[in-house]
């Protein structure tokens, strides 16, 4: 697989020692530079509302309650019922 030497956004020149990133979406190889990669990830934040402190608070409520649900035989998380036994609250 070939390895992408240039940001996908920006073009500038990929440097792993400063930050920037190579991977694969998929097969697809990808590389974005540490701007790029930053930008991105400010977006998610904004987009998701995960900027927001009374957002963030109903998220945490939302997981904590995700990770309580779990099968009594194989620990595993459920979320309505599972193979094993159905859901027990913890």
């Amino acid at each position: 697989m070939e390895q992408v030497m240039n940001c996908n956004i920006c073009d500038s020149e990929i440097e792993q020692e400063n930050g920037d990133i190579i991977g694969n979406f998929g097969i697809c190889p990808v590389a974005f530079c540490v701007w790029c990669i930053s930008s991105m990830t400010d977006m998610v934040i904004q987009l998701q509302g995960f900027d927001d402190i009374d957002a963030l608070e109903e998220r945490i409520e939302m997981l904590k309650e995700e990770q309580s649900d779990s099968c009594e035989t194989c620990h595993n998380k459920v979320y309505k019922v599972c193979n094993c036994k159905p859901v027990v609250n913890k």
